[in-house]
């Protein structure tokens, strides 16, 4: 998750500490700032080949596949879906497969009825309710989308009559 952040990946520190004021791009009056490795960051990641830090995010990912990573995810939106019809539900919404058995996570669209996407988001199929047996998925949405999300998630279920 450092894509959005440029110099975020950087292995030498003057690229990520020395950020100056924001210059406007020299509009407004403001004076573009001269030989900042801020900037140098930018131009060299605006690129539709292989950005210079694509070895240290393979590094990254791999590290995470061998040994062990933690992600911080308490700014995504989070809910239960649960009841008979759930899995019926999560089917009808996302784009992906979503029937892994319970343990599975999958990562997908989820889709309005003309087949669109309306976000991206983790499903992950949870053990089913102790008490009742039922289907239960836990979904992962981000942050800024949420409630718009869950309302899409609520009409879908309403429109379509799904006991969830």
């Amino acid at each position: 998750q450092g894509f959005e952040r440029p110099g975020y990946f950087a292995t030498h520190k003057e690229a990520v500490n020395k950020k100056l004021e924001y210059d406007w791009y020299g509009s407004y009056g403001n004076k573009v700032h001269d030989n900042y490795s801020y900037r140098d960051r930018l131009d060299e990641e605006y690129t539709f080949g292989y950005p210079p830090h694509f070895d240290v995010i393979g590094a990254e990912s791999d590290a995470c596949r061998k040994r062990a990573a933690l992600f911080n995810m308490s700014y995504f939106g989070k809910f239960f879906l649960s009841g008979p019809d759930a899995q019926a539900a999560v089917d009808y919404l996302c784009c992906s497969n979503i029937n892994k058995g319970p343990g599975g996570t999958v990562y997908t669209n989820m889709l309005n009825k003309n087949g669109g996407s309306e976000t991206d988001l983790t499903v992950s199929h949870i053990e089913p309710c102790p008490e009742t047996g039922l289907d239960r998925f836990y979904i992962a949405a981000g942050g800024g989308s949420s409630n718009r999300d869950k309302a899409h998630i609520m009409n879908v279920i309403d429109d379509k009559g799904f006991d969830c």
